[in-house]
């Protein structure tokens, strides 16, 4: 997976990782949140698929959002399920 953003001087940076180190040694987070999709398009072509799925967060259900975002998928169909084969988020777009 890959996370966009910008640096402390604002120029473009992609940190890569495996989805282990995404999720780093699942511990406890200081403050939870919630997260929720607020838009979706999806572009499909036989077996494979790309989704741009927009987002908002906030630190309580229904709260105002403190950070919006852009999920950018693809995703690849094999008879039976769709498996996810790249994952980028761009915190900073939305």
């Amino acid at each position: 997976m890959a996370i966009a953003g910008v640096d402390s001087e604002g120029r473009p940076v992609v940190n890569t990782m495996t989805l282990d180190e995404y999720h780093g040694d699942s511990a406890t987070r200081r403050e939870g949140f919630w997260e929720w999709e607020t838009d979706r398009t999806v572009q499909r072509s036989g077996n494979m698929a790309h989704v741009w799925s927009s987002y908002s967060t906030a630190r309580t259900e229904g709260g105002e959002p403190f950070a919006r975002g852009v999920n950018s998928i693809t995703l690849f169909h094999d008879g039976e399920r769709w498996w996810i084969m790249g994952w980028m988020f761009d915190a900073s777009a939305g």
